[in-house]
């Protein structure tokens, strides 16, 4: 039986409790509080139970996206069910009943396979049908609709300035004007992201709008306890919604939208989302951090204290209304302008939820955050700076309405942090520059700050300049002669240190401290080292002798996306590990696991207290399933409402990323041997040509905006291991940008974790593992890096084409047929000659014209009737290290050393 026909045998195994016993409480409330009420004109909550119920979303509702971030779990609760289990009568049976018709026959008729079907969360969203007259009024036995909007996106593709997506289309438009119509009051349930809300003005009769977004597999109970005010909406808006999409700041060059897809110019620079509605004066048609509650909350600043080290904001919040509720404290701050160093009008940088807070009850907050937090990248000084003047605390419930609460004044400018310039743009980008700022009069208190006081981070040597290759005593080794090559993006010095020779060194030694990693990892076969490095699908085998005293057996845990090599567990003692997909839920075949809501609903939460049980519950299934890694949360901002994946990230502020994504991670990492992968790093906005397409942006932009996120993880939480993007980042891959992921990630921000490359990369792999980028995942690639370490000589068929190989992955699911041209890189502009022969009588093969076409190649006919093929290339040779591979091999083992596989593996060693 092949791995897809077990994998579909299997799949009803899913059916049953989930592992964990407070899964589905914890789901419940991620889904309640991360909903969003936009417009509530005094119906809500509702308290008849007596509704109509119209819209796609009703029957099809969407609880995830679509891709790697799609999840089946053991039941998912329809918005139709939802408020049918909570008492409700439904009047519009008819309609329900016909579009459900409808909506069966174009699934049960989609010619796809049962694996895409299932593992990617293919379905045919059929165009909603017409309401009908005679469908309104049976209908209106309810005084009340409920009309509910659905959306779904996914991998590999962006959304679109269309109707039927970013747009209502004509039917939905219709439908939605004849029930605000013929109905005393219309409620609007948005199933989706963000989209153009012009509708909600136009269409009169329309009293209230729900974000419900993508909400896991509670979404509609969550809806219905939403709606008939069980639960009190507290979710706030992680996203600006503007007013229409040419309002985004890259609206005109998102994606498709210029026609130019592989090189995305991210010339808003620094002004991303509210940040730049703010600075440039737009209105937007609701404001990041908005939201609406049944109740009412008054706010009032107790004090601000601050030093050079720390600002601490105490806030008393009282709930004012007659309902029980929570409130979000937003904390903004406006740093003095400069023209050397423009800043945005605002930034978040604090916010906390309250307590469930009854009619007439109070609670004082306190948020603090580091006063570095303050400063702006300077990129001509590659420097953080603090510059001279007045920072303004804003607090408030959103970014619209805030106070000033305080001001620090700092009387001189301060670099707090050194670095060097890194990821640099190799275009120059028109970027942004917004008008003059200037800031409102306020008597708000004035607290001093000293410049002497504070004290500057110096990382401008992080970073290692060279590859560190272990030789065992007495072995001989011929050092490493860097020659420049194409696509290995840095110069490469080796040096080589000669460690003690154990040559039966086992894993268990290392884990027992009897011998070093260096040692141990010295003592292997390139060969070892190289199936250490590259994710599981059919490898090749590569036996080693045993030199084990021990008997270790190789976890048998759930197929799921990914995999370590099992092929030394018995001779070498490294275990073998399961990596799931995520981050909606834990993607394992044939057990049941929870539908989580997706990453923009959960940090529309604001609550880090959830996030972390959110977090947990992912943990508890890990261990049950014997997963080491979730591969998320996912972290990539919401640069345009227009990504294809926005739904599995959490915002458009970096902030609110981090903390948010931190906290997460705190909650899976609680669980012994189970660990994040944060995702996708680095830039990856754009879905459509994401393999090629570069992300174009300043270092600043890189800096304060788009690795901040990840950067906040990394110092709070440790996460275990790092994906990285498909896309390039100023040019170059992110799995092949040395300077990223050592320079920046491990060296100043002081990462010790495992990277990762994201499946079926497009990027070149032997500059994956000069980079550091320590696995290569979804398929083996074991010659294209060996080539690389040996410097091959291509090999060629007799008709002058070059031998290619099947690379299998996916556990035989996908095969990709690639050309074995060993260390030589074919190209036009390539200096070296690479030939071959064809026979008399033989013909040029098919792949050979495509070069001689394109004007890599070129044939010439000897006097015997063979032919001569000419390649131009570059001879490349040999031109990657073996410290390298062994420096990526030792982060792969430090990963299994603390994996679930080592703590299974050790456990059960005899």
């Amino acid at each position: 039986m092949s791995f897809v026909d077990e994998w579909i045998k299997r799949w009803p195994g899913n059916i049953g409790p989930l592992p964990g016993e407070n899964e589905e409480a914890v789901c419940m409330q991620g889904a309640e509080e991360g909903m969003v009420l936009l417009k509530n004109d005094g119906i809500l909550p509702l308290s008849d139970k007596k509704l109509a119920l119209f819209g796609a979303g009703a029957v099809d509702t969407i609880i995830g996206g679509i891709g790697s971030g799609s999840t089946e779990p053991p039941y998912k609760i329809n918005v139709e069910k939802g408020l049918k289990e909570s008492g409700c009568e439904l009047t519009s049976e008819r309609w329900l009943q016909k579009f459900a018709a409808a909506s069966k026959k174009a699934n049960d008729e989609l010619d796809i396979d049962d694996f895409t079907r299932l593992w990617c969360g293919i379905t045919v969203l059929i165009d909603e049908p017409e309401i009908t007259e005679e469908e309104i009024v049976e209908a209106k036995a309810a005084k009340t609709a409920v009309y509910v909007i659905r959306r779904n996106t996914g991998e590999g593709y962006d959304r679109k300035n269309e109707k039927g997506d970013f747009l209502l289309s004509d039917m939905e438009y219709e439908n939605l004007s004849k029930i605000a119509e013929g109905f005393e009051h219309t409620v609007v349930v948005l199933n989706t992201s963000v989209m153009d809300p012009r509708f909600i003005e136009e269409i009169p009769g329309i009293d209230a709008v729900i974000l419900m977004n993508l909400p896991g597999m509670m979404a509609g109970k969550a809806l219905s306890d939403i709606l008939y005010g069980k639960a009190n909406p507290s979710g706030r808006l992680t996203d600006t919604w503007a007013r229409r999409y040419e309002d985004y700041p890259a609206s005109a060059i998102f994606s498709t939208s210029d026609g130019i897809t592989d090189e995305e110019d991210y010339l808003e620079d620094i002004y991303v989302g509210y940040r730049y509605f703010d600075s440039f004066n737009v209105t937007p048609h609701w404001c990041f951090g908005y939201g609406l509650s049944y109740t009412e909350f008054s706010m009032e600043t107790e004090n601000v204290n601050a030093d050079e080290q720390k600002v601490t904001v105490a806030v008393r919040v009282k709930n004012t209304g007659n309902r029980s509720g929570k409130e979000v404290v937003q904390v903004y701050v406006s740093a003095p302008q400069s023209e050397r160093l423009p800043k945005p009008y605002q930034e978040l940088r604090g916010f906390i939820k309250t307590k469930k807070l009854n009619p007439g009850e109070e609670e004082i907050v306190q948020i603090s955050f580091p006063t570095v937090s303050l400063a702006s990248f300077d990129t001509e000084r590659s420097s953080y700076v603090l510059e001279k003047g007045q920072y303004l605390i804003r607090v408030g419930k959103n970014s619209r309405e805030t106070e000033i609460a305080a001001i620090l004044s700092l009387d001189d400018e301060v670099i707090t942090e050194k670095l060097s310039k890194k990821v640099r743009c190799p275009k120059e980008l028109n970027l942004y520059k917004a008008p003059a700022i200037t800031y409102e009069q306020t008597d708000a208190p004035v607290l001093m700050l000293n410049a002497s006081k504070f004290h500057a981070e110096d990382h401008t040597a992080a970073g290692t300049e060279y590859t560190v290759t272990y030789i065992p005593e007495g072995a001989e080794y011929e050092p490493y002669v860097e020659k420049n090559p194409y696509r290995l993006k840095y110069e490469t010095k080796e040096k080589v240190e000669i460690v003690r020779n154990v040559p039966d060194a086992t894993f268990p030694d290392v884990a027992e401290g009897k011998v070093t990693m260096e040692e141990f990892v010295a003592s292997l076969d390139q060969g070892v080292l190289l199936r250490l490095v590259t994710g599981v699908s059919h490898e090749t085998p590569y036996p080693v002798p045993n030199r084990m005293k021990k008997k270790a057996e190789p976890l048998k845990a759930i197929p799921s996306s990914g995999r370590t090599t099992a092929q030394y567990v018995e001779t070498l003692g490294i275990p073998n590990s399961y990596l799931a997909d995520g981050p909606a839920g834990v993607r394992v075949i044939g057990k049941p696991t929870a539908a989580w809501a997706v990453g923009t609903v959960l940090a529309q939460t604001w609550n880090t207290e959830l996030m972390e049980k959110t977090g947990d519950g992912f943990g508890t299934e890990m261990e049950a399933y014997h997963q080491s890694v979730i591969l998320g949360p996912g972290m990539n901002i919401h640069r345009d409402p227009m990504g294809g994946r926005s739904f599995e990230y959490y915002t458009e502020d970096p902030f609110l990323n981090g903390k948010m994504a931190a906290a997460f991670t705190k909650g899976v990492q609680s669980h012994e041997g189970c660990m994040v992968a944060l995702k996708h790093f680095a830039c990856n906005s754009q879905e459509t040509d994401r393999g090629f397409s570069s992300s174009n942006l300043s270092e600043r932009a890189l800096r304060e905006i788009y690795l901040k996120g990840f950067e906040i993880v990394v110092k709070e939480a440790n996460p275990g291991t790092i994906m990285t993007s498909y896309n390039k980042v100023n040019g170059v891959h992110s799995s092949e940008n040395r300077e990223l992921l050592e320079d920046i990630v491990r060296g100043e921000w002081g990462f010790q974790g495992m990277f990762m490359t994201d499946w079926h990369s497009e990027s070149y792999k032997p500059a994956d593992i000069h980079a550091g980028n320590d696995i290569i995942m979804g398929g083996i690639q074991v010659e294209a890096i060996e080539e690389a370490l040996e410097g091959w000589e291509p090999e060629f068929e007799t008709d002058g084409s070059v031998k290619q190989r099947t690379v299998i992955s996916y556990d035989g699911i996908k095969q990709d047929i690639v050309e074995e041209w060993g260390s030589f890189l074919p190209c036009a502009e390539g200096a070296n000659i690479c030939r071959t022969t064809v026979p008399a009588g033989t013909e040029v093969g098919e792949e050979v014209q495509k070069y001689i076409d394109s004007g890599v190649a070129s044939v010439r006919e000897n006097p015997d009737g063979s032919k001569e093929i000419s390649y131009k290339g570059i001879r490349r040779g040999r031109h990657l290290a073996l410290g390298d591979l062994q420096r990526c091999a030792m982060h792969v083992l430090r990963y299994l050393l603390k994996s679930s596989a080592w703590k299974e593996m050790k456990k059960n060693m005899k």
